[in-house]
């Protein structure tokens, strides 16, 4: 069973476009709703980073 899942924003979580692809979004459903937490993993400090919804 997967407990997290953690994502780099950059090339991992969002294409070239800087969008969530709907694969991505797809998957991150289907973990969610198994009950397993989700993170972002990103280099930049959190305050020059955005919000997911």
């Amino acid at each position: 069973m997967i407990k997290m899942i953690a994502l780099d924003l950059d090339n991992t979580l969002l294409n070239s476009d800087k969008k969530i692809s709907s694969l991505n979004t797809k998957v991150l459903k289907k973990v969610t709703s198994s009950g397993a937490q989700s993170g972002l993993m990103h280099r930049t400090p959190v305050e020059c980073s955005f919000r997911l919804c």
